[in-house]
Parts: structure tokens; sequence; C-alpha cells
């Protein structure tokens, strides 16, 4: 709901700004979509907090200690051997993949300082490592590690800028006119 909320009041504050200042309203509408991407990922990965003492009372039972994988592919091949079912193995691998999709995209599109392949792949470094540290930093503010620390989600988060880039690039070979960049970075 309160996605729903911002989502409603961000086309309207960027409707009355574009009208307001004649800006470009292809690049405003693309920034728009790309801080909608941030807060959806936001709200993935960080909501809900359990905040409610008796709730992290039940929950922590002693569990201060929060859960942590610094070993690359550790968790991949866990959940790849130990799911339930292909189908929740693939969907967690790819729910992490996909989330950061949309940056890759986006980003290069509207940040001059991100065009390069090694840029777009630090940005996916340090987009994955900044969600990863705010849930580290929410457990310890709260006195319970609700989520885990991953080396693996900031590598499949990675993964993820990495193909929203290549999908960008892609998409630009078959924009011969360079038409849809020209409206983006026209000021």
């Amino acid at each position: 709901m309160p996605l729903g909320v911002s989502l409603v009041i961000a086309v309207i504050l960027t409707a009355l700004h574009n009208i307001s200042t004649k800006k470009n309203v292809i690049k405003n509408l693309t920034l728009l979509i790309f801080y909608l991407h941030i807060l959806v990922v936001i709200s993935i990965t960080l909501f809900p907090i359990p905040v409610q003492s008796n709730l992290l009372l039940s929950l922590n039972r002693g569990n201060i200690e929060p859960n942590m994988n610094f070993i690359p592919f550790k968790s991949i091949i866990d959940i790849m051997q130990n799911s339930v079912s292909p189908f929740v193995a693939v969907k967690q691998i790819a729910g992490n993949i996909l989330m950061c999709a949309p940056f890759g995209f986006y980003a290069p599109l509207l940040f001059q300082q991100i065009k390069s392949v090694i840029r777009i792949i630090i940005s996916g470094i340090l987009f994955g490592l900044c969600i990863e540290l705010s849930q580290l930093i929410i457990g310890v503010g709260i006195g319970f590690f609700y989520r885990s620390l991953d080396v693996d989600d900031i590598i499949l988060n990675t993964i993820g800028v990495i193909l929203g880039y290549a999908f960008l690039t892609l998409l630009k070979r078959f924009d011969v006119k360079n038409s849809f960049y020209q409206k983006v970075f026209k000021s």
C-alpha cells in the first residue's frame, strides 16, 4: 500500500514538474521509473522490519548471531542441492538476478559516470553491498538479524545489473537513429 501511494504521488509530482518547467518528459519519466525501482528493491529486501517487542522476543530466542555467508557460491549450491523443488531454487536465484536488472538498464541511461562495463560491474557490486549492509545495520539496530548477509546475494545482484546493461546495449544496437537515447539525454 505505501508503495502504491508513493507511486501515485511521484507520478503526480513528476507530471506537475514537467508541465511547470517544460523539461524533457521522457528523461523525467525514465528517472521516475528508476527511483520507483529503487523503492521496490527497498521494499522487497528490507521490509517488513519486525519491531514489535513480543514478536522480536519470540523470533529471537537467543539468536543474536547474524546468518552470514562470505564463501562465494556456497548459498547458491546449497539452494540448488537442498531446495524443496527445482522451481523454488530457480525462483530464489532468478529473483535476486531479476530484481537488480532494471538498475543495470536505467543507471547508464541516467548517469553519465556509469557508461562502461567496468563501472556498471562496480555499480552492481556496490548496489548489492548496500542492500546487504542495510539489512545488517537494521538487524543490529533492532537486536535481531531478520535477514542474512550473503556474498552470493551480491554476486546474483551484480549478475542482474550486468544483464540489465547487456539488454540496454542490445536495444541501443537496434535503435539505429538513437531516437530513444536522444530523447532521454536531450535537456
